[in-house]
């Protein structure tokens, strides 16, 4: 048998249900609204973070640019380098002159401390000139790669500096190694305006020095791309190389933002923006990791288990708070709706601050008022009344009958369907004050169908709502006088005899005029009568004058009662057939 939740239970398993659901849709709100605001927060941070930093470039590269042509351009320093470029062995006298004017144009890059070093490179693809740092005379430039690249750049600066992509810087005899960035200025011929024979200002530029050094601190990490290579690429923290190359890949796509999606669970994702510098045209790519979306979502995840947590233990203090006020009410009205049950009507009901306890707490001390009051009744009219009438009244308060009601209003209590068990007891008080009432007095037929369906109702919470019933009765003979407390025997003993192995059954009550007779027709779908019994029964009803403890006592009393009332042409008749169900017919003068 499936056991029932109890209330109790249910309470506890709804609080659940409430508090889990809004912690976990409040956890994943703040979670969403968190991580939107956190990803436009650095979005709008790293956009400006990579601005500023162009703009610095630019700045910078402007401003160097600008002393470079100055450089390239003075007499002096064309003239010492068209004479290095034209004569294969120097006259020294000459050349220290020259020196001394070149070094003096070169000392301008002092106002720029990311200028790291410069070489003035001739035609012959050595250098002949340098600043700062002392270079290697002997070094070959024309067999470094990245040389070769500059090479091919000359003929779109037009005059103009360019950039180099990262290289070594090995032409240094105290090289450490470093890598570096060069910008390139070509140097015309003195005797002609062409790129003929001409040479370069290499300025070695330290770009570490110019981007801003706090970005690292901030989470923000700055690398350079000319479009097909990394130009500027420093460590990184927490990328890997795979999303570098997604990167790179993503930035060729002219993307100016976007947000790279971390693989692993190692991997995190990834914000990245980027924008052209105006002196250079490289890209400036600004990338910064999401890690801390990733630590709100834990944070969040460990504020709902921890919610949780604090939730289970509420719902139980909770719970055992309603058990007390509610519950603990509840259980003593079962116990004593138990007691009733047993044949104590001496239980006396405490008011509850409760409306719906106090309300049942009224019905029930009602319901054993009447019952007492009935009783009493009954022990004064056994009295005075004859053996057929005393038994007819023990038949009319049939105990077994008000124990089952008990019963079902205790399996209601239980289940706490508290509208059930009210209607249930306003019924039963119904019946019983109907019963107790002048049991005797005529009354109308429409009164006596009314308590009739009252005791159907009732009995059809017992049987869960499986009797199917109707009541049919003209206008005109509703108000037919009629001894009370005979139809609902003859329905007592349908249910009992009739439904008695089915799961389901059908009733119908009709009413007829016969010339100057009614008949009332109790009629069931049951198992029916087999036609000897049929006989049997008929037979008791129509001649005999005593009752049979094994028969069906209900109709033989109402039988009986008619009969004494009327006269001995009234009365009881049955009509069944065997598995096709059983009408019992009640015949009564016709008295309005």
């Amino acid at each position: 048998m499936k056991k029932k939740n109890t209330l109790e239970h249910k309470m506890k398993m709804y609080f659940s249900l409430i508090f889990f659901s809004t912690i976990i849709l409040l956890g994943l709100s703040i979670m969403q609204y968190s991580n939107k605001q956190y990803q436009k927060q650095s979005y709008q941070y790293l956009k400006h973070t990579v601005e500023s930093n162009i703009s610095l470039l630019d700045k910078y590269f402007s401003s160097l640019q600008n002393v470079a042509r100055i450089i390239v351009s003075d007499q002096d320093v064309r003239t010492a380098v068209a004479y290095r470029n034209q004569v294969d062995e120097v006259d020294y006298s000459i050349e220290l002159y020259n020196r001394w004017n070149v070094d003096e144009k070169l000392q301008h890059l002092k106002m720029f401390p990311y200028v790291t070093n410069a070489v003035v490179v001739g035609s012959n693809e050595r250098s002949i000139y340098s600043y700062k740092e002392t270079v290697n005379e002997d070094y070959d430039f024309g067999n470094q790669k990245w040389y070769k690249k500059i090479k091919g750049k000359e003929s779109a600066s037009a005059g103009n500096s360019f950039f180099s992509n990262y290289h070594n810087t090995d032409y240094l005899k105290n090289d450490k190694g470093k890598e570096t960035i060069s910008m390139v200025t070509p140097i015309l011929n003195k005797q002609a305006f062409d790129f003929k024979n001409n040479a370069y200002l290499l300025s070695d530029v330290d770009i570490s020095s110019i981007l801003l050094e706090n970005t690292r601190e901030d989470g923000v990490q700055l690398a350079i791309t000319n479009g097909s290579e990394w130009i500027h690429l420093p460590e990184m923290e927490g990328v890997t190389k795979e999303q570098l190359e997604e990167i790179k890949k993503k930035i060729n796509g002219d993307k100016k933002y976007f947000l790279l999606k971390g693989k692993g669970w190692r991997d995190h994702d990834l914000l990245v923006v980027r924008n052209t510098t105006n002196t250079t045209g490289w890209n400036i790519v600004g990338i910064q990791s999401l890690k801390g979306i990733q630590e709100t979502k834990i944070t969040v995840f460990l504020f709902i288990i921890a919610i949780i947590i604090l939730s289970g233990i509420i719902i139980a203090v909770v719970s055992g708070f309603i058990s007390k006020t509610i519950l603990n009410p509840v259980n003593q009205l079962i116990g004593s709706f138990n007691k009733i049950a047993q044949g104590d009507y001496s239980v006396k009901f405490e008011q509850n601050s409760s409306e719906e306890i106090s309300k049942l707490s009224r019905t029930a001390e009602n319901m054993i008022q009447n019952m007492l009051h009935l009783s009493n009744k009954v022990l004064e009219e056994q009295k005075k009344l004859s053996k057929a009438q005393i038994r007819s009244l023990q038949n009319q308060i049939n105990p077994h009958f008000f124990n089952n009601a008990l019963q079902s209003i205790k399996a209601l209590s239980i289940n706490g369907e508290i509208d059930k068990i009210s209607k249930l007891s306003t019924l039963l008080g119904k019946m019983l004050s109907y019963s107790v009432y002048q049991p005797y007095e005529q009354v109308a037929l429409q009164t006596e169908l009314e308590y009739t369906e009252h005791y159907i109702m009732i009995q059809n919470v017992r049987f869960e709502g499986k009797i199917f019933y109707s009541i049919d009765c003209e206008e005109e003979l509703k108000n037919v006088k009629v001894p009370k407390l005979i139809i609902q025997p003859v329905v007592e003993n349908a249910l009992k005899h009739g439904f008695e192995s089915q799961d389901k059954g059908f009733l119908n009550i009709s009413v007829e005029k016969e010339g100057e007779d009614v008949c009332i027709l109790v009629t069931d779908d049951g198992k029916g009568i087999e036609e000897n019994m049929v006989k049997v029964i008929n037979e008791e009803l129509h001649y005999k004058d005593s009752y049979s403890t094994q028969k069906s006592i209900g109709l033989l009393n109402v039988n009986q009662r008619v009969k004494g009332e009327f006269g001995q042409a009234y009365g009881l008749h049955v009509i069944s057939k065997n598995k096709k169900g059983t009408t019992v017919i009640i015949n009564l003068p016709y008295i309005m």
